[in-house]
């Protein structure tokens, strides 16, 4: 899996799942480490971290991905998790495939009431496998609220 893939990954978690970016740590017991980066957490490490419950690793420093973000273009049961997420947010989630493309497609009605034929949130994603279709929708949804 590419690095452009992970910071993907990242971004999905970071707008459906709630992990953050925190500060890693800027010393260990050797004093101050040469690099001192951002590094992505869960909303479980974090309040591990935020409590001090969780030790930082000694010696050496912390990627950004230490804590791993779920691979959404790879691992099928990732993808099922964003599936189970997307569906949650949307009152409508559509998967079909055809000539061996994936095609998801998501949207949120409009109370029938106000207008019957109008879509909000209208998402659609495609590639070649479920995991990345899925993937593709969830990113351009991220890019549209950001």
């Amino acid at each position: 899996m590419s690095a452009d893939d992970r910071e993907l990954d990242a971004k999905i978690v970071v707008r459906f799942f709630g992990w953050t970016w925190i500060q890693a740590p800027q010393f260990d017991y050797n004093g101050p480490l040469p690099e001192q980066g951002k590094c992505l957490v869960s909303p479980e490490m974090r309040a591990c971290i935020d409590s001090g419950e969780y030790q930082w690793p000694r010696r050496g420093i912390v990627p950004p991905l230490f804590f791993s973000p779920p691979h959404f273009s790879t691992d099928p049961g990732a993808s099922k998790m964003l599936r189970e997420k997307l569906a949650e947010l949307f009152t409508v989630f559509v998967m079909r495939t055809t000539n061996g493309s994936t095609t998801v497609e998501v949207w949120n009605e409009i109370p029938q009431d106000f207008a019957p034929t109008k879509f909000v949130d209208h998402q659609i994603g495609k590639g070649p496998t479920e995991e990345l279709a899925v993937r593709n929708c969830a990113l351009k949804l991220g890019a549209n609220h950001e």
